[in-house]
C-alpha cells in the first residue's frame, strides 16, 4: 500500500499534487473542484485532472470563478443595479468568447474539451456573488471515494467515504508546482475529521444547485458547448477519435501549463 494521504501540508505546489492530489485522484470515482479563478490556463490544468477519473467511468463538476477574467469582472462592476438576470446574460456571453478565442490559440486544449462534453464527464458552473462587487474567492475539492479503490477498501462498507481538501491552490499551472502552497484533509470516516469533510461537501451542493444565499451560480457547461459548436446529441462538425487512456493522457500532456 502507498504512503497514507497527509492531513495537511504547506510548502510546493508540487508536494501537495504528488501526495495529496494525485494519489487521492486515483482512488476516486467522481471529483468536485471548486476553484477562484477561470481562464484558459486553469480550464487546461482542469482537463488534466480528468485521466484518473475516466479510468473509472467518473465525472467531474468545477465551479469557477470569473475573477481573473478582467473582461467578465470589468462587465459584471458596470452593472450598477441588482438584476441578477443581467449579470448571468453578461458572464454566460463573455465566457462564450473566451472559449472561442481558445479555440484559435490552443487546439489541443479544444480537443480534450471535446472528447469530454461528448462523453458528459464534465460539467462547469461558474459562481459571482450576489451583492457588492467582491470576488467569489473559494478553494476546494471534494473527492468522492471508490470503495473497492486502494483508499475506499480499507473503509466499512455503508459509510460514506469522500475526502474534502480546502488549501490555497487554484487550478493553474504554478498552483501544482512552483508555487507555495497549503493544503488541509478531512476524511469522512474519520469521527474527528468528518464534520469539517462534510461542511465542505454541503456547501458545494449548495453552491451547484444555486442554494447558496450570498451566490449566484451559473451553469456554462452548454455555453462551452455552444462555443465549441457541439450540437446537441454528441457529435461535432468534425469527427472525433474514441480515445484510449494512454492517447488521451499523450494529449493531454501536450497541454500548456
Amino acid at each position: 500500500m502507498s504512503s497514507p494521504i497527509p492531513r495537511a501540508l504547506s510548502g510546493s505546489g508540487q508536494n501537495i499534487f504528488d501526495k495529496i492530489h494525485e494519489p487521492l485522484l486515483g482512488s476516486s470515482t467522481n471529483f468536485d473542484r471548486v476553484s477562484s479563478f477561470f481562464g484558459p490556463k486553469g480550464l487546461a490544468k482542469a482537463i488534466s485532472e480528468i485521466a484518473d477519473i475516466w479510468k473509472s467511468g467518473g465525472k467531474i463538476r468545477m465551479i469557477l470563478s470569473p475573477a481573473d477574467t478582467s473582461e467578465i469582472h470589468q462587465a459584471l462592476e458596470n452593472i450598477t443595479d441588482d438584476d441578477d438576470e443581467r449579470k448571468i446574460s453578461t458572464v454566460r456571453d463573455s465566457i462564450e468568447i473566451a472559449v472561442r478565442k481558445i479555440k484559435g490559440t490552443h487546439p489541443e486544449v479544444v480537443a480534450a474539451l471535446e472528447e469530454m462534453l461528448i462523453n458528459d464527464l464534465l460539467q462547469v458552473a461558474v459562481v459571482i456573488p450576489r451583492e457588492g462587487n467582491g470576488l467569489f474567492h473559494s478553494k476546494f475539492s471534494i473527492y468522492h471515494i471508490g470503495s473497492d479503490s486502494e483508499i475506499g477498501q480499507n473503509v466499512d462498507a455503508g459509510i460514506s467515504k469522500y475526502v474534502a481538501v480546502h488549501g490555497s491552490f487554484n487550478e493553474t499551472g504554478a498552483g501544482y508546482s512552483k508555487n507555495i502552497e497549503d493544503a488541509s484533509t478531512h476524511r469522512s470516516w474519520e469521527q474527528s475529521e468528518y464534520e469539517v469533510a462534510q461542511v465542505f461537501k454541503l456547501r458545494f451542493d449548495e453552491l451547484w444547485n444555486d442554494f447558496a444565499p450570498d451566490t449566484i451560480s451559473i451553469p456554462i457547461t452548454d455555453v462551452v458547448k455552444d462555443a465549441l459548436d457541439i450540437p446537441e446529441g454528441g457529435t461535432t462538425a468534425h469527427e472525433i477519435r474514441n480515445l484510449t487512456i494512454g492517447a488521451y493522457l499523450h494529449r493531454i500532456s501536450t497541454i500548456p501549463s
